[in-house]
């Protein structure tokens, strides 16, 4: 059976393994850390982070399953000992329960993973949903054809882009309408209080749009792409938001967070930390976030962030995933450790090694991938220096630029040739096929496609025609 170091080198099953020959044992990680009820909690921490994982399970002498320390015990009484901080009795499963079974489990009980043991207790290993999902999940083959994907290509799920910045709401809500119809599987929505230049026009409050399209879409699953729970929304605001989508999206929202931009974060008045501290923050914001979910009252008193009997009364049967946004190597890192996927911009395959590396490994990785459908592309290029300019802008300038007028005076640096570089523009969907499949490649297993511009519903009918079929097939 495979451990997580064997799949680093190997990969997991391939997608779309059946359940006739599919075992639990091929998803068994073994080398999740266990402790004792003597234990510290801040040993027990620092030997978890130590290993790439974020939770550690219970044992006895005996190697008997005894609780789960995990979340916000990990981190709230560094000196009590396992005995008194762990969850007592985790749900356990036995290793002759077939795969499609465990998943029917977790997705109705909304858990992330479960602890498998022998007939007698003892610790045999550790199933994640992700991994479990992606498993049994249909295989979306290459369009470069099945020679191909019998080498290895790994497949993709392509998504498409509602992008706030540039849309009004009711637009927004049309548009995953003509998404879902084109047969895209996902959408994500920008998460921001104000866009990005003034000519893009448009903000509206992400939670209201999700909500009106949950109504409106049957089969899309929606994202946050990405939400920032740290100043300009606190994470137990997020939490509520989330579980309220999750509730009205059932088995097909999941929350995106990030570290965030100052353009949206400022306009409170708080002060701008680094990154670093950005980080440290998101990491608690994604404990709280989760230990209201689990339910009944709550509080929190941390480095960043304070709660004071709060319970969370409406939550949903399946809680979404959390999916963390990176930039850089440390991000990445972060996300692999203790999120439930990562998200890019852009094509990076040293953050898709980082993050699995980190304890990703099984887990989606999300990439945007930027283009400008037009039927001439002159005229592509020209929508998308005019209405994108960012995608041509140093990182560090997206974090830190306070003011739209102020990305408006850095855009008037960056060429035309410069946004074609860094954008897919025209009608030839080759070029677009060829940049998805070139994510795919670096290992990414979703990219969702923002069109640049007002004509949505051409670039829909476009790759509908012309670019999803040959990624289907």
């Amino acid at each position: 059976m495979a451990g997580k170091a064997d799949w680093f080198a190997n990969g997991l099953p391939r997608e779309g393994k059946r359940t006739a020959s599919l075992q639990i044992g091929d998803l068994l990680r073994r080398d999740v850390p266990v402790c004792h009820l003597g234990d510290r909690v801040d040993e027990v921490l620092q030997h978890v982070q130590t290993t790439g994982w974020d939770q550690c399970i219970v044992v006895n002498s005996a190697g008997v399953v005894l609780g789960l320390l995990r979340g916000e015990a990990l981190h709230a009484a560094p000196e009590a000992l396992v005995e008194l901080a762990m969850e007592a009795g985790p749900t356990t499963v036995r290793p002759n329960r077939s795969p499609r079974d465990i998943r029917a489990y977790m997705r109705q009980h909304g858990a992330a993973s479960v602890v498998v043991t022998s007939p007698t207790g003892q610790l045999m290993g550790l199933v994640e949903r992700q991994d479990i999902e992606r498993c049994l999940a249909p295989a979306v083959q290459s369009h470069q054809g099945s020679s191909r994907a019998q080498r290895g290509t790994p497949s993709v799920d392509i998504g498409y882009k509602l992008s706030c910045e540039e849309h009004s709401p009711c637009a927004l809500v049309c548009y995953a309408k003509q998404a879902e119809e084109a047969g895209f599987t996902f959408a994500m929505l920008s998460d921001h209080y104000h866009p990005w230049i003034d000519a893009q026009g448009q903000s509206p409050f992400v939670w209201s749009v999700i909500g009106s399209i949950a109504q409106a879409t049957e089969r899309l699953r929606i994202g946050t792409g990405v939400t920032c729970p740290l100043l300009r929304m606190h994470p137990a605001i997020v939490a509520q938001a989330a579980a309220t989508a999750a509730a009205l999206l059932p088995g097909r929202f999941m929350l995106g967070v990030g570290t965030g931009e100052n353009l949206n974060e400022h306009i409170l008045g708080d002060y701008w930390p680094p990154g670093a501290t950005r980080r440290a923050m998101l990491e608690e914001a994604v404990a709280l976030i989760r230990g209201l979910w689990q339910g009944g009252l709550r509080s929190h008193h941390g480095d960043y962030f304070t709660v004071e009997n709060a319970q969370l009364y409406t939550l949903p049967e399946v809680l979404p995933p959390v999916l963390i946004a990176a930039s850089g190597t440390r991000s990445a890192h972060m996300a692999g450790r203790l999120g439930d996927g990562l998200i890019t911009v852009g094509v990076h395959a040293h953050l898709v090694d980082r993050f699995i590396a980190a304890g990703g490994a099984g887990k989606p990785r999300y990439t945007e991938l930027n283009v400008c459908w037009a039927p001439d592309e002159a005229e592509a290029r020209r929508l998308a220096q005019a209405r994108w300019p960012i995608a041509g802008m140093p990182g560090a300038l997206l974090a830190d630029l306070s003011l739209p007028s102020h990305f408006a005076q850095a855009a008037g640096t960056i060429t035309e040739e410069a946004i074609a570089q860094a954008v897919i523009c025209g009608p030839d969907p080759t070029r677009h096929i060829a940049a998805i499949t070139q994510a795919a490649e670096a290992g990414y297993t979703h990219v969702w496609v923002h069109q640049i511009g007002p004509d949505q519903a051409g670039f829909c009918q476009f790759y509908a025609r012309e670019v999803l079929p040959k990624l289907h097939t």
